[in-house]
């Protein structure tokens, strides 16, 4: 029940109640009293003679607060959909609890509340996992539908080119006015994060219906997107490279035309689709590109460039420019596991063109050297990067995830070396976090373990394929390892995520044995509020504040996990308390330029 109508209903009734229940339960199954519009209307607890049980995906109950699929049992469950055996096999299923009975499966997904309601978060059937992320369609839905040109809104995922799902977004305007999709695409980077906009917001006259009115989402014509060009036209091709580029982006992102000068990011591009594009021009040119040379080049033309430079050739390191021009003191951040510094590329355009930012990237991405085993080896490695930058301190150091320990250690060595440091830990946990790691199998047999992973993984997608199945199943996946493994053409540049997966092991086995001193500097510790946790014990993110024998300070932003940080609409307020805290760290070190670490000061925000 939305608030809005709460209000309404408190101010004309005597009482209010939100009662809830699918068709198949008869009506009703579960009920709240609403008694304030102040607060989440829940819905409530179950009536009698019924059970409601949060479940995962394997049947099992979830933790409370822990979102998961709603099942319901009791003596108001109906028999099943007449003349549908197969639906009715697929929604009311045997009950795990109790014997002999069965569990309607509601396709809503709720989680339960500290005081055993049921709080509702939507349908899963409209929540969808993209690029690593999970995503409410309905949510989009009603940001879109909020636009005052906008009279209805739907949101699909398309997937009209083999392994290329895209979010795309449908839209009607209101009678009399116009929907713009490149204004409707703006608006929507300011309220939801960047993975939830839509690569593409096509305009309708109307919305093609099932024979019930429903929105037929199967019918849904295959957007034409118009890219944003940076000039007024397209730029054409000059030459022979600029023209094969051209052809590699207009396929590997779908949009035509595309200019010279267009923008690789504004474009709609994301990790994945770099990747395919690096495979593309290994496979033209003979050339593997490091994925971080997009920061230095995002456009055809200088990508072009590059490729026309000397030899071709393109020295890979860890330091990667993200923002290399800027009178401040450069930021130097390292990423979280598996190492893509193109989690921070918004982050460094929110800080300014005043702020130099530099990404860390981890060793062994490119499949040549051998990742570090030890936080104290990779700190090493990065700070003969840092040096070759800015030689001498005060230095802005930071890092997210399992980089954080890694830039703990960082300014844990430099000053040793006698120089200052501003350390920012984003999202990062103590290393008694990762002790499901420590006893892990030596590196050396990571090749055996990847092999096995993989076939473990397979295993659990051929059971839910028939029998008949199987053997093209088991093909296709075998030889896909072995190119993997003997990095081969046919592997078509799938050894990046090989490479991925040897770095992230390395990693974890790293910081599982890292030894956490106390940190004699400036901390700015930032915690994603809204990250589950099973238990309250196992948050260890507080001891990065605590640690610290400097100014310290702890702030909470409601995102999910670290990834979340650097996405809209929390990347902007992260950017905000990045600036105000070196501000006023920067301003401690003038002052007493002698004293840093010999006192603890902390507080939270």
């Amino acid at each position: 029940m939305p608030r809005e109508l709460a209000q309404e209903l408190l101010a004309r009734a005597g009482s209010a109640w939100n009662v809830y229940g699918p068709t198949e339960t008869t009506i009703w199954s579960t009920l709240e009293r609403v008694r304030t519009a102040e607060r989440t209307i829940s819905l409530g607890r179950p009536i009698a003679n019924t059970q409601v049980y949060v479940l995962d995906l394997n049947r099992e109950p979830v933790p409370v607060g822990i979102p998961g699929e709603l099942y319901i049992g009791g003596m108001g469950l109906a028999r099943g959909y007449r003349g549908a055996p197969q639906l009715t096999a697929e929604r009311f299923v045997s009950s795990p609890f109790r014997a002999g009975e069965r569990l309607y499966r509601t396709g809503d997904q709720v989680k339960w509340l500290p005081d055993g309601r049921l709080e509702y978060i939507g349908r899963i059937d409209y929540q969808v996992k993209l690029r690593g992320f999970r995503i409410e369609l309905g949510e989009i839905e009603a940001v879109l539908a909020d636009d005052p040109t906008v009279k209805q809104a739907v949101v699909i995922v398309r997937e009209d080119a083999p392994g290329d799902k895209r979010l795309v977004a449908y839209v009607v305007a209101r009678e009399g006015r116009r929907c713009d999709p490149q204004a409707l695409r703006r608006a929507l980077r300011d309220m939801v994060p960047d993975y939830m906009v839509p690569a593409a917001i096509v305009p309708l006259n109307e919305f093609p219906l099932t024979s019930n009115g429903k929105v037929d989402r199967g019918a849904l014509p295959a957007p034409v997107a118009e890219p944003v060009h940076d000039s007024a036209q397209p730029i054409e091709p000059r030459n022979r490279v600029e023209l094969q580029l051209v052809a590699i982006w207009e396929q590997v992102l779908g949009i035509t035309p595309i200019g010279v000068r267009d923008n690789f990011f504004a474009l709609g591009g994301y990790s994945l689709l770099a990747l395919r594009m690096f495979s593309a021009i290994e496979q033209t040119f003979s050339i593997r590109l490091p994925m971080a040379v997009l920061f230095q080049a995002p456009t055809i033309e200088q990508l072009a460039d590059v490729l026309a430079g000397e030899g071709c050739t393109v020295r890979w390191r860890s330091l990667v420019a993200i923002q290399p021009e800027g009178k401040n003191p450069p930021f130097f951040a390292v990423p979280g596991v598996g190492g893509n510094v193109l989690v921070f590329a918004r982050l460094a355009k929110l800080l300014g063109d005043a702020q130099p930012f530099y990404g860390l990237q981890a060793r062994g991405l490119d499949g040549k050297e051998k990742p570090f085993m030890r936080v104290e080896e990779m700190a090493a490695h990065y700070i003969e990067e840092i040096r070759s930058i800015q030689p001498h301190g005060p230095y802005l150091i930071g890092g997210t995830c399992t980089g954080g320990l890694a830039a703990y250690e960082i300014a844990q060595q430099l000053m040793a070396q006698g120089e200052q440091v501003i350390l920012a830990v984003m999202e990062s946990w103590h290393p008694r976090s990762y002790l499901t790691h420590w006893s892990r199998p030596p590196y050396l047999l990571w090749p055996i373990l990847f092999v096995w992973m993989k076939i473990t993984t397979y295993l659990r997608l051929m059971r839910r394929l028939p029998i008949q199945e199987w053997p093209s199943f088991w093909r296709g996946k075998l030889k896909r390892i072995w190119n993997l493994m003997h990095h081969t053409e046919a592997a078509e540049h799938q050894d990046e995520f090989l490479y991925k997966d040897q770095v992230t092991y390395a990693t974890f086995h790293a910081v599982a044995r890292y030894d956490l001193k106390p940190f004699r500097g400036q901390v700015l510790n930032v915690i994603a509020s809204k990250h589950p946790l099973t238990n309250s014990s196992d948050d260890t993110r507080l001891v990065f504040g605590e640690s610290a024998m400097g100014m310290s300070r702890t702030i909470y932003l409601p995102a999910e996990d670290s990834g979340r940080l650097f996405v809209a609409p929390h990347v902007q307020e992260l950017a905000h308390h990045l600036k105000t805290f070196w501000q006023e760290a920067w301003a401690t070190l003038r002052n007493k330029p002698d004293d840093q670490g010999k006192g603890p000061s902390s507080r939270a925000a």
